[in-house]
């Protein structure tokens, strides 16, 4: 997949999750990486760069750097170093998120967010930062400035789907929680709520506010939850919706998971629980929450009753 591709790809994945943000709440930690995720676009000069040259893996194969000019723009230290990382068709493949990373780019090349690359095609575009060290080094003494590009909310991170690189949402979850609350978007509970939290952990042990906590899943409960968790459409819930119906609810549920670096993605599914459709992934996940009686057992009264299976 060439540069050009990763960059139409990325642009129809911002229109998507622009789009969602204006029909459903989608939450993320602002405290996640910068570098985590992938999908960035790339711009220069006047906008998204021409068309690369197909099957470029090293930067030594491409124009180097202008050299005898006493002070180049700002503008021509950017176009330089853009060209030089944009010729670069990096390695996508893969068989497990760990064969996946966020792209290095030249300090001085403005983008949005990082696009997920394999180890090898990382070390592909690394050949290329390092040849337009120069540009940005010479960007960085006449203190120009990055431009600041007009960029949506990057959800996921490096992942691989079906054999390729993408920003997605990992197969390791750390934990899911899922909080019952009078105020929407609700992460976790606070004193000033009336609230309940629900929290589960590969091991299958539940930390909950409610007669839930200190109890565990047992295996086949803890099989379903791994099943859920690992589906490529529960996955993109995360990024684009669940895609559940309207509810006038109340009470609010809110889906959070949490990435290995301890930020965490979220989605208001209180349509999910309380409208349906029946047998959406949310409402099985809540359902073996309560199989442990996490609602029924104390904690929050609920007052809208859950779309039965």
């Amino acid at each position: 997949m060439n540069p050009s591709s990763r960059r139409v790809a990325w642009s129809f994945l911002s229109l998507l999750v622009a789009t969602t943000a204006c029909s459903g709440v989608v939450r993320t930690d602002v405290n996640a990486d910068a570098g985590a995720g992938g999908g960035g676009a790339r711009a220069s000069d006047g906008g998204v760069t021409a068309h690369p040259g197909p099957g470029v893996t090293d930067a030594s194969s491409v124009l180097a750097p202008e050299s005898g000019h006493e002070q180049r723009s700002c503008q021509e230290l950017t176009a330089s170093a853009q060209r030089l990382y944009d010729a670069i068709d990096p390695d996508l493949t893969c068989t497990a998120d760990a064969d996946c990373m966020a792209e290095p780019r030249p300090p001085c090349v403005p983008g949005c967010g990082f696009a997920a690359v394999s180890v090898a095609g990382a070390s592909m575009l690394q050949s290329a930062v390092d040849a337009a060290s120069a540009d940005c080094d010479a960007f960085s003494k006449q203190t120009c400035p990055v431009e600041a590009l007009p960029c949506v909310i990057q959800i996921g991170q490096p992942a691989c789907v079906k054999g390729q690189c993408t920003n997605f949402i990992p197969l390791v979850w750390p934990s899911m929680t899922l909080v019952e609350s009078n105020v929407p978007y609700r992460l976790e509970c606070e004193t000033s709520d009336h609230c309940t939290s629900y929290t589960v952990v590969p091991s299958g042990n539940v930390f909950s506010n409610s007669p839930a906590g200190g109890k565990a899943f047992d295996a086949a409960d803890l099989a379903a939850i791994n099943a859920i968790a690992d589906d490529l459409d529960f996955r993109q819930g995360f990024i684009t919706g669940f895609g559940c119906a309207a509810s006038t609810s109340k009470t609010y549920i809110t889906l959070s998971r949490e990435y290995t670096n301890g930020a965490k993605t979220s989605q208001d599914v209180t349509g999910c629980i309380f409208a349906g459709p029946p047998n959406n992934q949310p409402l099985a996940l809540w359902n073996l929450f309560q199989s442990l009686g996490a609602a029924s057992d104390g904690g929050t009264t609920i007052t809208d009753a859950a779309v039965t299976d």
